[in-house]
């Protein structure tokens, strides 16, 4: 468990909601995930990108799971 995942486990954690689309115009679809759920989903695949595209040592040096969520709530 690294830093970040310890923080949200000790601390208040942090909830995220986005609209997501429906073709029924008349339904309002809104999505909410704990920062716990975003990295049980995002996490795996974000560094496995990273470290193809940066290489392990950079990326493990420079990015983190807040990076991860900050990332993903600007991209949702």
């Amino acid at each position: 468990m690294d830093t970040t995942t310890q923080e949200i486990l000790l601390n208040k954690m942090k909830y995220y909601s986005y609209n997501e689309y429906d073709p029924d115009p008349t339904k309002r679809v809104v999505v909410t995930l704990s920062e716990q759920e975003i990295l049980n989903t995002y996490w795996d695949w974000r560094k496995e990108k990273g470290i193809k595209r940066w290489g392990k040592e950079h990326f493990e040096a420079n990015y983190s799971e807040k990076d991860c969520i900050e990332d993903w709530v600007v991209v949702n």
